[in-house]
């Protein structure tokens, strides 16, 4: 840019001699002036040889500024030398001629402008100016060229905030910008009169940056502090002086650092616990344990930590070390894992808590964790400790009742000898007794289980007493088993097999069983046709009354003949049976019958009824036995066929034959006989009293007569039926073949 001063102006005859106007060669010439009315076109006038200063133009601040010219102009324009080349034809404003006084009256400028180089003689001009922009005020007279709109020097000053987190004042590497800080900027001494105080303040960005522009705060010296913040302390002055110099135009008058650290550090503990701690720990051994810590620093300072571990154990235990101390420098953000090795060692066998505690605090100065309850951390962990005693268990007896019934409650005892070899003690046992039966018994005990304390090397008899009771005869193999437990908190037995020991014994178990022979009913072929080849048949009915059920039985048929006879069975004359409760079954057995004489003889059949098992007992053996003789019957006697006319009502005599055996007047029970055709029938009025042979044999025979209509006998009976009683209270039975006559055709 290339500016001059000077003005062309119309030389007036009457005033031309007292005024030098040009021609100028330099600017020295120019200031040189003489002559009022010329120099009444300059807008300031520093009087003659002397340049403005730029107090002098601010002095009159409000004259520019009627033109555009602002103080903020005026102080930061530039001071500098412009060469106005030859021929130049820029143009200046000035005052119009005449007026008093060396200030140009604002309103009075010169119009329209004139040429800058009229007055001077050719060539190139220097002159001093402020000039800004294009914007120029010549300091010789204050005349001033200036584009249509003038532009504001604005200086300004650069704040740089940044996070010294080593706290060393002074910025390295890596350590980045704060943004949000906030800056007062306060005037404390001034070139141009302006008044101390705050003149503005500014925040940083994202980049820690921020800037003050000096627009309408003039030269001088200001001071620049931060707003501090909480959580954070200055690492570097926390206010700087600036000086911001007159003329200095846009520039930055400076960048001045800031650097804070914070005051805070959340120190966590991540992790606290053992690192594979063993199951058990043995009495007496010592054992290594590893506590692991995780520290994190989650900031914002840097800071050192300082970590401290203790251990606390119960009475019996030792922790070598117990407590133990760790420094750590920590970034913000980073972990760091430390492992503290303790060892301990304890005597006594049970659950042992042994509480682990980590406190963790800040060891750099000036910085707080704000949140303690994160800090210390504390856990217990329960270990067993185990010892050992040997238990010993033997001499183990059962003792129970030699026999019982089905249902029938008994008692069993079982003993045993318990013993603690050590080594340690007196340790809680328990003695356990077990009693198996077989499947059908119950057992029940108030003292299978026994505990005791036991001490070492002295022996203990237990005892157990059980109630047994079973369903089902037999012999019943009881087994008992004495077993000893330690259940002392962990103490473990060492030798195992010793401590455990059976026995057994055997208890029978019966069940009654009512046997009987309810009925027993003899039939034999011999007539009086007939007395030396014959056959007889017997059928028993056998009854198991109960309460046993299932019961194998045995029943025996024998057979007794008159002296001249022979008795050959035909089939079996013993019968296994198995008979429920309650239950019945009819067994029988024939024999062929010889005999030598030919007399009529008489047959005794018993029938005999035993268990055939050896825990079945009949104990009412009255019933179990029966006998019944079988007598010849003549019925109709001396008439042969005996012919029965059933169709008229009569009496039908029948007489009961002595044998050899069995004298019919004195061993027969008269009141007992029954007649007819099944032999059940009541149809006897009465018997004679003396007796009569019948056969021709010698011997008296009872004569007895029956209602014929009452003994039942029908057309097809063949066979006419006696029972009764002998004295002796043998049963009696007796038959006779007959003809029915009388049928109705």
């Amino acid at each position: 840019m290339v500016v001059a001063v000077g003005v062309v102006l119309p030389v007036s005859p009457a005033i031309a001699e007292e005024t030098v106007c040009g021609p100028w060669s330099n600017e020295q010439d120019f200031v040189d002036t003489v002559g009022e009315w010329c120099r009444s076109t300059w807008l300031v006038d520093p009087g003659k040889g002397n340049l403005n200063s730029r107090q002098q133009l601010l002095d009159n601040a409000d004259l520019y500024a009627a033109y555009g010219f602002s103080r903020q102009w005026l102080w930061y324009a530039h001071e500098r030398t412009l060469v106005v080349p030859a021929g130049s034809s820029q143009e200046w404003v000035s005052c119009t001629p005449g007026h008093a006084g060396p200030v140009c009256p604002i309103g009075s400028l010169q119009q329209p402008p004139h040429r800058i180089l009229s007055n001077f003689t050719g060539g190139p001009v220097e002159f001093h100016v402020l000039e800004f922009a294009g914007s120029v005020i010549a300091r010789a007279c204050g005349n001033f060229w200036h584009p249509p709109n003038v532009i504001e020097p604005v200086p300004w000053l650069t704040v740089d905030k940044y996070d010294d987190r080593n706290r060393n004042g002074v910025r390295d590497a890596g350590e980045g910008p704060l943004s949000g800080w906030s800056f007062r900027i306060n005037r404390i001494g001034s070139r141009v009169g302006q008044p101390n105080g705050r003149v503005g303040s500014v925040v940083t960005g994202a980049d820690g940056l921020a800037r003050f522009d000096f627009a309408g705060s003039g030269p001088g010296t200001y001071l620049v502090e931060e707003v501090g913040q909480d959580g954070w302390a200055p690492t570097t002055p926390a206010s700087r002086v600036v000086e911001v110099p007159e003329g200095i135009g846009n520039a930055q008058v400076g960048h001045v650092q800031f650097g804070n650290a914070e005051t805070r550090a959340d120190l966590v503990k991540a992790e606290f616990g053992l690192v594979d701690p063993p199951q058990r720990l043995e009495a007496g051994e010592s054992t290594d344990l590893t506590v692991r810590a995780v520290v994190r620093n989650d900031g914002p300072a840097d800071v050192t930590i300082d970590d401290a571990m203790t251990v606390e154990v119960p009475a019996d235990c030792v922790a070598e070390p117990a407590q133990a101390n760790v420094s750590r420098p920590l970034t913000r953000g980073q972990s760091v894992t430390l492992d503290f090795r303790v060892r301990v060692r304890c005597t006594q066998p049970s659950f042992h808590p042994m509480t682990f505690t980590d406190r963790l605090t800040v060891a750099t100065g000036g910085v707080i964790d704000p949140d303690l309850g994160n800090n210390t951390v504390a856990f217990e962990h329960t270990f067993p400790v185990f010892h050992r005693a040997d238990i010993q268990l033997g001499d183990t007896e059962i003792t129970c009742a030699e026999r019982a019934d089905v249902g029938e409650q008994f008692q069993c005892s079982i003993t045993a000898v318990v013993t603690n070899a050590g080594p340690y003690g007196p340790v809680d046992t328990t003695v356990s007794f077990d009693l198996r039966p077989p499947a059908d018994c119950e057992a029940t005990s108030d003292d299978a289980n026994t505990r005791l304390a036991l001490p070492v090397a002295q022996p203990r008899t237990v005892t157990s007493t059980w109630r047994l009771s079973c369903t089902q005869r037999s012999y019943h193999p009881i087994a008992a088993e004495a077993s000893a437990v330690l259940e002392h908190l962990h103490v473990e037995d060492p030798i195992t097999g010793n401590a455990a020991a059976t026995a057994t014994t055997v208890t029978e178990i019966f069940q009654p069983a009512d046997l009987s022979v309810d009925a027993l009913d003899v039939s034999c072929t011999e007539r009086e046709v007939n007395t030396n080849a014959s056959a007889c048949t017997a059928r028993a009915l056998i009854r198991n009354a109960g309460p046993a059920t299932a019961v194998k039985t045995r029943t025996d048929l024998t057979i007794g003949t008159a002296n001249d006879c022979a008795a050959v069975a035909e089939g079996p004359d013993s019968h296994l049976v198995t008979l429920d409760e309650d239950a019945t079954a009819t067994v029988t057995t024939a024999w062929r019958i010889t005999c030598t004489e030919t007399n009529r003889h008489s047959v005794s059949v018993t029938a005999r009824m035993t268990t055939d098992e050896p825990h079945a007992e009949d104990r009412s053996l009255a019933n179990n036995t029966t006998t019944t003789v079988w007598n010849p019957v003549d019925a109709k006697p001396r008439s042969l066929p005996s012919a029965v006319n059933i169709g008229k009502e009569g009496l039908l005599p029948f007489a009961v034959l002595s044998t050899a055996d069995v004298n019919a007047l004195t061993d027969v029970d008269r009141d007992s006989l029954r007649f007819g055709r099944t032999g059940t029938e009541d149809s006897v009025i009465s018997c004679a009293p003396e007796g009569e042979d019948v056969n021709d044999d010698g011997r008296l025979d009872l004569i007895c007569r029956a209602d014929t209509q009452r003994t039942g006998i029908t057309c097809d009976t063949t066979v006419a039926l006696l029972t009764g009683q002998l004295t002796t209270g043998a049963r009696l039975a007796g038959e006779d073949d007959i003809k029915v006559v009388g049928c109705k055709k």
